[in-house]
């Protein structure tokens, strides 16, 4: 495991392509994390980064929890 998270909430797949973008900007080692609220808007990304952990988890209008979500866990 790295010492670097990213962690993105992809609720709206459109913009995958600039957070992508800004992902793979990140030179030092790193792990990430997908939250994501419905499986099918997520396909492309799973394709883009098979390497990522795909959490799943509910969109309730703030983007925090996914989050929390993350570091609360074990992954």
């Amino acid at each position: 495991m790295s010492r670097t998270a990213i962690i993105v909430h992809v609720f709206y797949p459109e913009l995958w392509p600039e957070l992508r973008a800004c992902i793979r900007n990140v030179s030092e080692p790193h792990d990430v994390f997908i939250t994501f609220s419905d499986a099918a808007s997520v396909e492309a990304v799973r394709r883009d980064m098979p390497e990522a952990k795909f959490v799943p988890c509910e969109n309730r209008g703030y983007d925090v929890g996914p989050f929390f979500k993350c570091i609360s866990k074990n992954y």
